[in-house]
């Protein structure tokens, strides 16, 4: 029996500048804290005790090495890394109802909760196995606030 409370993987794309990234495999979002040591001599002495600090997300992509396609290009990343530009990358289900990429690639879905929030692409990795598909991921830091946005 298929839970429909469970939102498939498959389902939920990373878009950067509004359009998804073209042959995508997988996405990670990583959100943290940092935490800062405040445990005194009137606490005892035998546990730590930490406040929250500073909040900090990264978000991950692995893509296959393509330069077509529906949506954002290997060479597109290349650009957006070498020009250091700050792109708004969102996380969501995408917002068409079907398995055929439109033209232009996938978009945001209107209509479904998702992470926003600027951020630089930090690295790309490109990985050319002899044998098998050629593919790269690229890791991007969060600049600034990350927000959690669960209306239209």
């Amino acid at each position: 029996m298929e839970n429909k409370e469970v939102i498939q993987g498959g389902d939920i794309m990373l878009f950067v500048g509004g359009k998804s990234i073209a042959y995508a495999t997988d996405h990670t979002l990583n959100m943290s804290t940092e935490t800062r040591q405040t445990a005194t001599k009137d606490d005892g002495g035998k546990w730590n005790n930490e406040e929250a600090g500073k909040k900090s997300w990264t978000v991950t992509s692995n893509n296959l090495y393509s330069n077509s396609g529906e949506g954002v290009t290997f060479n597109e990343i290349v650009d957006l890394w070498i020009n250091d530009t700050p792109i708004e990358v969102v996380l969501c289900e995408k917002g068409e109802d079907t398995d055929v990429v439109p033209e232009g690639g996938w978009t945001p879905s209107t209509s479904k909760p998702k992470f926003k929030g600027m951020a630089l692409i930090t690295s790309i990795d490109v990985n050319a196995p002899n044998g098998d598909n050629a593919s790269y991921s690229i890791s991007m830091n969060g600049k600034g606030k990350l927000e959690r946005i669960t209306t239209a």
